[in-house]
């Protein structure tokens, strides 16, 4: 059973006002008994055939209204019964029972109304409540949404008084006012409609794509819509039962305020309709209250309602780099502006941080709680260098060894194992299984990546494509730490090692908790990072870049000497 218990009070729509009072059930006896009934009276101490006794209730000709008369102390008992009512519409709210008339014999009657509401499943419910007569009201919201019928009955003790009964009414407010509601099948027959005119949508296709908050968002195979509240559903929920509302562009978007649905079952949808969809900054008017991901380079307005990612308020967002994706639901400002709704936890942005491009990181990453994604696949048990501008998804101690630099020692680079990573700070990373990518939250400010002083090197990070000075090693996809060609680049997200002196020892070894490795000498065939081979002879000649096509011999490939 919908029950309404409480209602906002709502806007006038056109000239229906739902705050209206109007008579649901109303009985004048002036107009005769009806359908009412009545108990025959009930002597106690009456040894006889009960039903030759007078009936407690009995219509009054003259004063037309209904006289329960008491001539026995014993009598224990009067019931009046109403006939069947109908308040099967769940709009119904603010629901009250009142009586004209009561005692003229000045007695306190104390009355049991008992209402008998039956649902529209066909349930029973019984409530029962004590009501002083002569108050006259009593509210019976939690009885709405079904049939109800209830009887008068009085308990007493030596009552000697007449009681009057003139008339019963149950009064109440509708949610829509007393218009009639448009059926419509399909969120674009909504929007032929004029604005706020009362709707019952029904469409076995809506599915709702925003998890239990507010607003919620749902989409039929012709569009998607908003419905400002009503009822708390999960993503990928189906809808099949009718949902009513008040069709409105109030804030330029097909929305139904004031809605109201009763959910049964708990079927969800498989085939992936309530998934994102994937569409381009150009895309984004034919979309409202969809649920997407889009490409943004230019401002966009963010509406944080669950406060997911710690914005509380209202605030533009401007991209600092290229591959920004936002997630969340199309919602325009009316001074065509795009906007968008985090109402679910699928929202947000990432930024897709390429290792050969430039990087920029503002406070307002570090404010927003921006995503990124670094797409370098790592491979099992092989040793890489790392650094992030944030916090990390996947990368930790539980998945990966994580190593720092300590020092550096006649040629030998020394590391300790952690168990978690600093942004900004240069690490070893050796994973436990094939990672595909790397994840997390920025939290860096225009950040300067970090440098680890150690002896005789220089443990340098990177979070942008860097020229290291000459000499500096770097370390190899073969797990080897190899020198860089001159004017040889290292990417992003990743460090090297920097002499800290041009007397530093050629580095020879590295070592982690205690473990040390050899660093093998460079031999033909070894491609150094950053450049592309040209190979000549120790007396000058050019001789190509293939060094296999070369016969044995002494050669110079991007100014190293290379033994063949």
């Amino acid at each position: 059973m919908a029950v309404l218990l409480s209602m906002a009070v709502l806007p006038s729509y056109g000239q229906v006002d739902p705050d209206e009072v109007f008579t649901i059930f109303e009985w004048d006896f002036a107009n005769g008994q009806g359908d009412f009934t009545t108990m025959q009276d009930v002597d106690m101490m009456y040894e006889g055939d009960a039903s030759q006794l007078p009936r407690v209730w009995q219509y009054d000709d003259e004063r037309k209204c209904m006289v329960a008369s008491f001539q026995h102390s014993s009598i224990f008992y009067a019931e009046l019964r109403s006939p069947s009512i109908d308040l099967t519409d769940k709009f119904y709210y603010d629901v009250k029972l009142s009586f004209e008339y009561s005692t003229s014999d000045g007695y306190d009657v104390y009355w049991n109304t008992y209402i008998n509401a039956i649902s529209k499943s066909g349930n029973n419910t019984t409530w029962v409540s004590d009501i002083k007569l002569y108050e006259g009201e009593k509210n019976i919201d939690k009885l709405v949404g079904g049939m109800l019928s209830f009887w008068l009955a009085v308990n007493y003790n030596d009552l000697r008084g007449k009681l009057y009964i003139k008339k019963f009414k149950i009064t109440g407010k509708h949610k829509y006012g007393r218009v009639p509601f448009t059926k419509v099948g399909t969120i674009s027959a909504i929007k032929e409609l004029a604005e706020n005119t009362p709707v019952a949508y029904c469409n076995s296709d809506l599915v709702v794509l925003s998890d239990e908050s507010k607003p919620i968002f749902v989409r039929d195979e012709t569009g998607a819509m908003m419905l400002d509240d009503g009822f708390y559903a999960y993503s990928g929920r189906i809808v099949s039962d009718t949902i009513y509302g008040i069709y409105t562009r109030e804030h330029g978007v097909t929305e139904l305020k004031n809605t109201s649905v009763t959910l049964t079952g708990d079927e969800y949808d498989e085939t992936g309709r309530a998934a994102r969809k994937v569409i381009s900054e150009d895309d984004y008017w034919d979309n409202e209250c969809e649920y997407v991901e889009m490409p943004i380079s230019e401002a966009v307005y963010v509406v944080d309602t669950l406060n997911i990612w710690g914005i509380g308020n209202i605030e533009w967002y401007v991209p600092h780099n290229e591959n920004t994706i936002i997630r969340g639901f199309v919602y325009p400002t009316p001074d065509h502006k795009k906007r968008f709704i985090w109402s679910s936890w699928g929202c947000g942005m990432t930024v897709y941080l390429p290792e050969s491009g430039t990087n920029v990181f503002t406070q307002q990453d570090v404010d927003n709680n921006m995503r990124y994604c670094i797409e370098r696949p790592l491979e099992k048990d092989k040793w890489y260098t790392l650094t992030l501008p944030g916090s990390t998804w996947y990368i930790s101690s539980s998945n990966c060894t994580l190593a720092e630099f300590v020092s550096s020692d006649d040629g030998t680079l020394v590391f300790q194992t952690v168990n978690s990573l600093v942004p900004g700070k240069p690490y070893l990373v050796k994973p436990k299984n094939n990672l595909s990518k790397i994840e997390g939250y920025i939290t860096l400010n225009e950040a300067t990546p970090q440098t680890v002083n150690g002896g005789d090197y220089n443990f340098v990070g990177t979070l942008n494509p860097v020229q290291p000075a000459d000499g500096s090693y770097y370390l190899s996809a073969n797990n080897t730490i190899k020198p860089l060609a001159l004017g040889g680049t290292i990417n992003a997200f990743r460090a090297y090692f920097e002499p800290a002196s041009p007397n530093a020892a050629k580095a020879r070894a590295f070592s982690i908790d205690g473990m040390t490795t050899a660093i093998e000498d460079i031999v033909g065939g070894e491609e150094l990072l950053g450049l592309p081979q040209k190979i000549y002879t120790v007396g000058g000649q050019y001789v190509g870049d293939d060094l296999d096509a070369l016969p044995k011999g002494v050669y110079l490939v991007n100014g190293k000497k290379i033994i063949k």
